[in-house]
């Protein structure tokens, strides 16, 4: 299974008078994360699964994923809380362990999370087993992680796709 780990889309400032957990993609977070798909597709990647955090931003992501990545129409993303910013990986591999009987039927299932900083850092560091990691996930950035099992353990994934945000600021 390849466990796709991305950080949501540029977000309006935060100095928009909504709390942090509404803030909204802005315009050029939109078309990074459209470009970031594109490229996904480009190399011909796919997703069965879109899962993401409660927050706006992230939601907002994960629907343009299902758009663009599913192969089901009317994909909608499941939203989790066990990805929210402060959350950790351990959380989150309890919540992806309901899944298991789902993606041991299909070993070769993709799955796509999009989250937050510090939380994508702390997931991709923990799958690939290397400590104090200090990965840099820039908004719209986008990760492959091969896992072999659900849940997955502690550095046993494999870097197999890096996608690093789009320098185009228009489409």
């Amino acid at each position: 299974m390849i466990l796709y780990i991305m950080r949501h889309g540029e977000a309006q400032p935060k100095s928009t008078a909504k709390a942090d957990d509404e803030r909204s993609l802005s315009e050029i977070g939109r078309i990074n994360v459209v470009n970031t798909f594109e490229s996904m597709k480009s190399f011909g990647k796919r997703v069965d699964l879109v899962l993401c955090s409660p927050f706006t931003r992230a939601k907002q992501t994960a629907e343009i994923a299902c758009q663009m990545l599913t192969p089901l129409k009317n994909a909608r993303p499941v939203v989790e809380e066990t990805l929210e910013p402060s959350r950790t990986p351990y959380e989150f591999y309890g919540f992806l362990s309901k899944y298991r009987p789902i993606l041991d039927m299909a070993p070769t299932a993709n799955v796509l999370v999009v989250s937050h900083q510090p939380f994508v850092s702390s997931l991709i560091s923990d799958l690939l087993g290397v400590e104090d990691a200090r990965i840099s996930m820039p908004t719209s950035a986008l990760a492959g992680v091969q896992v072999e099992a659900l849940p997955p353990s502690r550095g046993t994934g494999k870097l197999i796709l890096l996608i690093p945000p789009s320098e185009r600021k228009s489409m």
